[in-house]
């Protein structure tokens, strides 16, 4: 599936902020990375709004299979992240 998509804000190599969505629904998604002992942290935040009730009903029907995939695209960055570290390291 395809969607339309928007930079909100970007400042490299620190956040980007996109904006994704079709008729049916639009999130805005915020990815901060920051430095820390261990590494670095991402801190990640999305904000959905639906165009009509019937969307509303299945993304809240629906859920849960949202959150396992965003758990299963963060584990997978994660993954990737820390393989490419390795590499350069």
């Amino acid at each position: 599936m395809e969607y339309d998509g928007e930079v909100l804000a970007y400042d490299r190599p620190n956040m980007i902020a996109v904006k994704i969505g079709n008729q049916s629904f639009i999130v805005n998604a915020y990815y901060q990375l920051s430095k820390t002992i261990q590494g670095t942290r991402l801190d990640y935040r999305a904000e959905m709004d639906t165009a009509n009730t019937f969307t509303k009903i299945m993304g809240f029907l629906f859920g849960w299979l949202t959150k396992s995939i965003l758990h299963k695209q963060m584990t997978r960055l994660k993954e990737m992240a820390e393989s490419e570290a390795k590499v350069t390291a």
